[in-house]
């Protein structure tokens, strides 16, 4: 899990500096690019979604069971 959220991280990041860059008009390279990244960013969500499941499923059984934890109690 460790090492998906490293990979995780540094794809936002590159997504998000990608996303970020402004398109003027005319910018055929750059309008390519950025929609590179919304393809990239729409591929990725479905696998992202998956590797977040079981965290999902594990914090409904905690609320479910009425075991409370705070954000300090977490070791991420």
């Amino acid at each position: 899990m460790e090492t998906s959220l490293k990979d995780l991280k540094e794809f936002i990041q590159i997504a998000d500096v990608g996303l970020t860059n402004t398109v003027e008009e005319g910018d055929y390279d750059g309008l390519v690019e950025c929609m590179g990244h919304l393809m990239a960013v729409r591929d990725r969500t479905e696998a992202t979604d998956v590797m977040f499941e079981p965290l999902k499923q594990t914090i409904e059984l905690l609320k479910v069971s009425r075991i409370r934890l705070c954000a300090l109690d977490l070791k991420i």
